[in-house]
């Protein structure tokens, strides 16, 4: 008897397995004939329609699935292909990084979910709700180690040819650093605006003003979106001086070094 519930119990985890198995490796096939089968469901409840908007973020997952194996890069010609490129690179780090976070939060997110499924009895209608979100958060973490594969490589192509066209690039220190003056006074225009602005939404939130309130938030993402610009623009230019200054073995090199590093982690998704 104790063999024979020992039986019965594994091959009900069994069947509890294949299902969410075949849920997380299932392709388009698979989500419509699901669909289909919630379409003829007769008794629509809430968990029914749950099942069917997940089901419908699976098929669009199956479409994001198709990843370039690279991403086009093009040889610089001058200072300003030079920068370009590095401004480019300087993207694909910021875009590399929040993929890594948003993988690492669907892990997590996977955890929790299979946890709630161990716990409830596997006739419960609150199972496949959770199968289904849990294969979106797989579908999710597959599609994004692609993207990282491919953002690694583009970067190392990226470093590989900023390396290689060093000594060729001509480099005009004396307008460059007339560009980074002029950028940073009007970075700092920007600023006085945005802190300007973020003061009138205060105020227009203590009135309860929630139109005049939303306004003044479009016009502040606006320009927090242009000083994000001009943060990477002189961040750009500043290496371009760094180059400049490693080719001509000057010292200023290490202090600027640090200004890029500062710059650099200030900089967010601006190009993807």
């Amino acid at each position: 008897m104790k063999i024979f519930f020992i039986v019965c119990f594994s091959v009900g985890m069994l069947n509890a397995y294949d299902l969410n198995s075949t849920i997380i490796d299932g392709n388009t096939t698979v989500y419509n004939t699901l669909l289909k089968k919630l379409d003829n469901e007769k008794n629509v409840t809430s968990e029914v329609l749950l099942e069917k908007s997940l089901i419908q973020l699976l098929l669009e997952d199956e479409k994001k699935s198709l990843v370039k194996n690279d991403l086009n890069i093009t040889l610089p010609k001058n200072s300003d292909d030079y920068k370009m490129l590095f401004q480019t690179y300087l993207n694909l780090l910021t875009r590399r990084d929040k993929i890594q976070t948003a993988l690492e939060q669907n892990k997590e997110k996977i955890n929790t979910i299979e946890d709630e499924i161990q716990k409830l009895d596997q006739n419960s209608t609150k199972v496949l709700p959770l199968e289904l979100q849990d294969a979106v958060y797989h579908k999710n973490i597959e599609l994004y180690q692609k993207q990282i594969t491919v953002y690694t490589n583009t970067i190392k192509k990226i470093e590989q040819i900023l390396t290689d066209t060093l000594n060729q690039l001509q480099i005009n220190t004396s307008a460059i650093n007339k560009s980074i003056e002029k950028n940073k006074l009007q970075e700092q225009q920007i600023i006085n605006k945005i802190n300007a602005l973020k003061i009138n939404k205060e105020q227009a939130n203590l009135l309860d003003n929630t139109k005049t309130s939303s306004a003044l938030e479009k016009n502040i993402t606006a320009l927090e979106l242009k000083h994000q610009n001009l943060i990477q623009d002189i961040t750009s230019s500043q290496f371009l001086l760094f180059v400049s200054a490693l080719k001509n073995k000057d010292k200023m090199a290490f202090t600027l070094e640090k200004k890029i590093a500062r710059r650099s982690s200030r900089i967010k998704e601006t190009f993807f």
